[in-house]
């Protein structure tokens, strides 16, 4: 059954029916993850009779699907690439350049232990460049331990692109980003040049989960490494 048109964050009324595509749990709300049609769907016969079983629940959902042709939307769940715009000591501002299409986007957290992995056969879909959206990662965003401990300018540099999941749709300006686990962080990142300039340098290869190299100098440059796919 489809019903009316409904917007990002609007809250789905229905205690029948658990989160399907496009719908994310907020606290003990049900809201919509994207701009679109709501359908749901229900069990056979014999389910609906038992409609106020756990079964039944788990067999009966509301989704929420994107009109044709509608441009790609940041889902809560999805991994996105994002490039590194501004930083504060308590967050670093990006813009989504790339989304990661994925069918899981029923729950939404900011746990390490439980962040979706990220499509490992899957092409990200690039954004227009017209239509690229904002991301904030906040400091306790950023990895999984040692949350206080977190210095934003030695886990990314302007100009880093980073591989990130969305964890809330956050406010009228940026979605929530994160990077605590180890599939995400900085993928690409340029060296310091000569003068001091950030990402004036060459492009750097990772050491570990918090070193990259320059691989012309020699030098080494503190980031929050994503491992790779």
């Amino acid at each position: 059954m489809t019903s009316a048109l409904l917007l990002p964050g609007d809250s789905l009324k229905s205690d029948e029916h658990s989160p399907g595509s496009g719908t994310h749990k907020y606290g003990a709300h049900l809201c919509a993850s994207i701009c679109g049609p709501v359908h749901r769907s229900h069990g056979s016969a014999k389910r609906k009779a038992a409609s106020t079983s756990s079964k039944a629940l788990a067999h009966s959902s509301i989704s929420i699907s994107r009109p044709r042709n509608a441009p790609l939307l940041p889902e809560v769940n999805n991994a996105v690439l994002a490039r590194i715009t501004r930083l504060t000591p308590r967050s670093a501002a990006c813009s989504i350049l790339a989304i990661y299409p994925s069918s899981n986007n029923s729950t939404s957290t900011s746990n390490a232990a439980t962040l979706p992995p990220p499509p490992s056969h899957v092409e990200p879909i690039p954004v227009p460049q017209q239509s690229q959206f904002s991301g904030q990662i906040r400091a306790q965003d950023v990895r999984a331990t040692e949350k206080d401990k977190v210095v934003m300018s030695e886990a990314f540099r302007v100009g880093d692109v980073v591989r990130a999941v969305v964890i809330s749709l956050g406010d009228q300006r940026d979605f929530y980003l994160s990077t605590a686990g180890n599939d995400y962080g900085v993928i690409l990142a340029w060296s310091m040049d000569d003068t001091g300039t950030i990402g004036g340098g060459s492009l750097m290869a990772p050491l570990s989960w918090q070193t990259m190299k320059d691989p012309d100098t020699g030098k080494t440059e503190k980031r929050k490494v994503a491992k790779p796919l």
